[in-house]
């Protein structure tokens, strides 16, 4: 739940978190040597203020960790090794891992990054394969492929 609450955050929420985060420290004594060590570092205080609205277990590990073993159980479910082209293997090797990161959390800027694709095309790939997976009569021998892929997890 609190996942879901974070993809849907905007500026104004972020700025809110900040300002709440700047409070805190104003409220700290002026001796700093009674200051918790995120207060010194701008980018620390901003993510220290986000573990503290929601719980360390609910944040995914960065993407350039998890990314590589979801790619390698993909190839391994399907015995293919991704490549630039456009086959169907390569399609499906794709769609599988751009569903599984963002049913993780990752936004599709991020996974299209590290696939290096375009965030609509990540988008598509996800829903393809959200859509294959509700009909799972029509598409057989995907969905066995994807379940193999989910087991290699």
């Amino acid at each position: 739940m609190r996942r879901d609450l974070l993809k849907q955050m905007t500026w104004q929420d972020v700025q809110e978190i900040w300002w709440q985060t700047e409070q805190v420290l104003r409220s700290i004594p002026d001796e700093p040597e009674k200051w918790p060590e995120w207060a010194f570092n701008t980018s620390t205080r901003f993510s220290k203020a986000l573990a503290i609205l929601r719980d360390e277990n609910d944040v995914p590990p960065p993407i350039e960790e998890r990314y590589p073993s979801v790619l390698k159980a993909a190839e391994q479910a399907t015995s293919w090794m991704l490549t630039d082209s456009r086959e169907r293997e390569n399609t499906l090797i794709r769609s599988f891992v751009a569903y599984k990161l963002r049913e993780e959390g990752y936004s599709y800027a991020d996974i299209g990054k590290m696939m290096k694709r375009d965030h609509s095309t990540i988008t598509h790939l996800a829903n393809r394969m959200r859509d294959m997976l509700s009909v799972p009569n029509a598409y057989k021998w995907e969905v066995q492929q994807y379940k193999r892929f989910e087991e290699m997890l």
